[in-house]
């Protein structure tokens, strides 16, 4: 599954000239992107990504050494060597990996490579908080692999605001409340980081990344999901909008740190991601009265950077839904 050949991807500022579709989806926290991947994952011959940038800065042999992802580069092709005992294949096609053990290097010449022969497609879901640091972009941006469409997706300040406190009341341990109630804050803070993000992105990567806007895939999915798949060049079908309960696909199809699957286990982190049974549509928009007093300055700040963002956005409006 992990061989070490490559294709020749050019560092062009577009998507390299493959037969397999290569995606990126960049996302601010509680936008439901786990939703948005699972939907993704119901078409067939892909490879599926679970934010494997954000769990190998987090845990991986890179987290605080760039020194060893050199070293790396310096075995004669550049290529890092495969690290024994990285993971597991599972039942469903996906890989169950290590962060542990993962190097950003070794991360970023697989995602470039070709080690998914067969398959036509490569999906890899992250979150913005994974690639910018609290410091600023300059730390991990050189980590992100060519050749691949990127996308992003925004969700109202407001929205993400409420979810997250819906998760602070919901979680159990004091020490759990406790992180998150100091992460909030920081995490908020992903639109300013988005809109850097997606500058550096257009500059270097990809010419025409798209973005989608959460609560506008919730009003029409059938629309946006076509769209969508129209631009990233992969089929689109009515099952990319029902699915079963449950996690299983996470556990069989995806290629998700054991860390990631921990964190499911003890947290509410997915819990509506896998109970759900397709995309629901939005409530209203919280009042910004029922919105914590102390995180409605940092809110009004990063205001401006989404709706920019939203003003880039491809619209649900614009799109009258095809049948299959």
């Amino acid at each position: 599954m992990f061989d070490d050949d490559h294709s020749d991807t050019e560092n062009n500022n577009r998507p390299t000239t493959t037969k397999q579709s290569r995606t990126f989806l960049w996302s601010v926290p509680r936008s439901a992107s786990t939703t948005f991947l699972k939907s993704i994952s119901r078409t067939q011959d892909g490879i599926f990504w679970h934010e494997p940038l954000t769990q190998v800065i987090k845990f991986g042999t890179t987290k605080s050494s760039r020194r060893l992802a050199s070293k790396e580069q310096k075995n004669g092709t550049g290529i890092p060597k495969p690290i024994k005992s990285l993971g597991k294949e599972t039942s469903g096609g996906g890989f169950l990996f290590d962060a542990n053990k993962v190097s950003l290097a070794w991360l970023k010449c697989k995602l470039e490579s070709t080690p998914h022969k067969g398959k036509q497609i490569v999906f890899v879901k992250e979150l913005i908080d994974g690639i910018i640091d609290p410091d600023g972009l300059e730390d991990y941006l050189e980590w992100i692999p060519d050749g691949y469409r990127h996308t992003f997706l925004i969700r109202h300040p407001y929205r993400v605001c409420a979810s997250f406190v819906k998760l602070y009341k919901e979680t159990k341990s004091k020490k759990s409340q406790t992180d998150l109630k100091q992460q909030i804050p920081g995490r908020l803070q992903c639109y300013s980081k988005m809109s850097n993000l997606l500058e550096y992105i257009k500059e270097n990567h990809d010419r025409k990344p798209i973005i989608v806007d959460t609560d506008d895939l919730l009003l029409n999915p059938v629309g946006l999901m076509q769209a969508y798949c129209k631009d990233i060049s992969i089929p689109y079908t009515s099952s990319l909008l029902h699915w079963d309960a449950g996690d299983e696909i996470m556990k069989t199809k995806w290629f998700v740190a054991k860390q990631v699957i921990r964190s499911h286990q003890t947290s509410k982190m997915y819990t509506t991601t896998f109970t759900s049974t397709g995309f629901e549509k939005p409530s209203g928009l919280p009042r910004r009265s029922d919105l914590p007093s102390e995180l409605l300055p940092l809110i009004d700040r990063q205001m401006p950077f989404y709706e920019q963002l939203y003003e880039q956005s491809i619209k649900c409006y614009l799109f009258t839904p095809l049948s299959d």
